[in-house]
């Protein structure tokens, strides 16, 4: 039975040479190469093309290559996908994570010691030390989201000296980690936070909660860094509290839209950071077993690795 592998090209590649060093008898497919349909039973992919799912009919797993799947859970063949028994698995990178820590350390600790500034003063030749800023104790960080990559985000800052806070839909523990669960605790957790970090996966309960009501709650000279999706900002919000905030920052690796439109008035504010959504990649070298694991596993009848549970959204 066949895997399908939608990616780039030299994406797709690099999964095809690592997958098969582990499995040189693995049959795989690069799309739009599909060869017979009826013998595609895995398709390896972010955002399947339009289409694609319903040329499948053998499809048995629906594996994202990456750790969020709500561009795969609003994809519009998805329903009948489910219907026909379709199960829809994410990669778990522990690596992913600990490089997305390290984004948002870097992003945050530029903005925190006001590196950006001093950057521009040095392009002047100017020899200025005019920012202070607070003791680590005192900036407190809070974390939407203690997932994997929530929780390595968190260890990262802690391990800093920064006091944390992290938040989820439901409470969870976490050492070194002050935590708060339920929309009931939202405001409690984001009180005094000088930096705010959104990694939560985007369901209808964290849709738009980077709002101005989040935003009002935080320090006044806060940083809000969103690594998790552009769904999770809604933008007048931020640009209205940046208006009103003069010291206030954000930065964004991910966006509603992707690209970022030309146009955009994210583009040029002198205070918003904007990555392409480079935070943190899976790497195939350390998911392939997982891959494999699942695509010969739902063919005998087990339980894909980290299932999406339809009912949460991750």
């Amino acid at each position: 039975m066949t895997l399908l592998i939608d990616a780039g090209a030299d994406a797709a590649r690099d999964w095809r040479r690592v997958l098969l060093a582990r499995d040189p008898a693995l049959e795989i497919r690069l799309y739009p190469e599909l060869g017979d349909p009826a013998r595609i039973t895995s398709l390896l992919s972010w955002k399947p093309p339009a289409g694609l799912l319903s040329q499948l009919p053998a499809l048995r797993l629906l594996q994202c290559s990456g750790a969020g799947v709500d561009q795969l859970l609003d994809h519009p063949e998805m329903p009948d996908c489910l219907a026909r028994g379709v199960q829809v698995a994410r990669l778990v990178d522990p690596g992913q994570a600990h490089d997305l820590a390290a984004y948002v350390l870097a992003v945050a600790l530029a903005w925190y010691r006001k590196l950006d500034v001093y950057a521009g003063q040095a392009r002047h030749g100017e020899w200025q030390r005019r920012f202070p800023h607070p003791a680590s104790a005192d900036c407190r960080v809070g974390i939407l989201g203690l997932g994997v990559m929530g929780r390595a985000i968190a260890r990262a800052f802690a391990a800093c000296g920064f006091p944390v806070a992290g938040w989820s839909t439901r409470r969870a523990s976490c050492e070194q980690v002050e935590t708060y669960g339920g929309r009931a605790e939202l405001a409690a957790f984001a009180t005094q936070c000088m930096i705010l970090v959104c990694a939560l996966p985007l369901t209808p309960d964290t849709l738009g909660i980077l709002d101005g009501d989040l935003f009002t709650r935080l320090a006044p000279r806060a940083c809000v860094i969103n690594v998790g999706r552009g769904g999770h900002l809604v933008e007048a919000d931020l640009l209205a509290w940046l208006s009103a905030a003069p010291e206030a920052a954000a930065a964004l690796d991910v966006h509603a839209a992707e690209p970022l439109p030309a146009g955009h008035p994210f583009w040029t504010h002198p205070r918003i950071r904007t990555t392409p959504h480079v935070g943190a990649f899976a790497a195939p070298e350390r998911v392939a077993g997982q891959i494999l694991g699942n695509h010969h596993g739902v063919l005998a009848g087990r339980v894909p690795e980290h299932r999406i549970d339809l009912r949460r959204g991750y």
